[in-house]
């Protein structure tokens, strides 16, 4: 047949050379390979989620402290209730969570630590979506009001300051972790106001004189080691389960704890104004010996008398 007639401007195609091999096509290009399989990319992992604990699981608590007194104190106050895990600064505390990928039910730090402090350990965990749902507990020896605030700002979901009081930590540890994920979610997206608190409730003129009489008696007696229940009933005029459960039910203290608190009190005033040391405290305020003075001080206000004393 006649072959068509060439377009004006337009080269006719050579024809093929006999016994030359016809070209290859040529491939599309093949699509992008998602991210997650690009060797060496980091996979996207799911935010941590906030949960209350099945029945007999113990919640695991990151401590974030340069105080290894502290931590080997709260390690075993809080053994009982909770798996706890400790970190000396910041930045290994984030290592765990980040790197290794631990998921801790809370995380309790300080502020003052070497290497990365609390605040910076604070804002990182909040501003990234894997980890800002992790509840965090500040517990320093900053007592002032802008410190305080600076603490809630960054993040922290709740502020407490040394001295303090091992059973009310486990209270707010606990009223952390087991509220209902709906409070969860909105104390995350809330504002961090600082959190108010009640005055004490009133007690009656009567409770008021037993236990001024009784503080007093104490007071007066307190370098006597074998001050006893019996004779501070006996000076209050109550029989000694009168006075336990009077006691008890004013200050929620048992009368032998009672004594003990008004000692420890005297001896956190001594240490922060006197220039007596801890072993000479111990035994002016009637302890048995400057290791159990150190153990109750322990127990009582988080902090080792010696350290408390340092910082004063």
């Amino acid at each position: 047949p006649a072959a068509a007639p060439a377009q004006p401007g337009v080269r006719p195609p050579l024809p093929p050379v006999p016994g030359a091999p016809s070209a290859a096509p040529v491939a599309a290009p093949a699509p992008a390979a998602p991210a997650s399989a690009v060797p060496g990319a980091a996979p996207q992992r799911a935010p941590i989620q906030r949960r209350r604990p099945a029945p007999g699981e113990h919640p695991t608590v990151l401590l974030v402290d340069d105080n290894t007194d502290l931590l080997l104190f709260l390690r075993e106050g809080l053994g009982n209730e909770f798996k706890v895990v400790t970190a000396t600064n910041g930045e290994e505390a984030l290592d765990r969570i980040i790197e290794e990928g631990f998921q801790p039910a809370v995380v309790i730090t300080d502020i003052m630590m070497p290497v990365m402090d609390g605040l910076e350990l604070t804002r990182r965990l909040k501003r990234d979506a894997y980890t800002q749902a992790i509840p965090i507990i500040m517990l320093t020896a900053k007592d002032e009001l802008q410190a305080k605030i600076e603490g809630l700002t960054a993040g922290a979901d709740d502020y407490i300051t040394k001295p303090f009081n091992l059973e009310v930590l486990t209270l707010r540890l606990k009223k952390l972790i087991y509220a209902s994920p709906s409070s969860q979610q909105a104390q995350t997206q809330a504002p961090n106001y600082i959190d108010p608190e009640p005055h004490k409730l009133e007690i009656t003129p009567l409770d008021t004189q037993l236990v001024d009489k009784a503080t007093r008696y104490i007071e007066e007696h307190v370098s006597r080691s074998d001050l006893s229940v019996e004779e501070l009933s006996a000076h209050i005029g109550m029989s000694r389960v009168h006075l336990y459960k009077k006691i008890k039910q004013i200050t929620g203290k048992t009368p032998t704890e009672f004594i003990r608190t008004i000692r420890l009190k005297m001896a956190r005033q001594m240490l922060a104004e006197s220039q007596l040391n801890v072993q000479e405290v111990a035994f002016k305020l009637g302890f048995s010996s400057p290791r159990s003075f150190s153990k109750y001080f322990m127990e009582e206000f988080g902090v080792l008398p010696s350290h408390y004393q340092r910082r004063r």
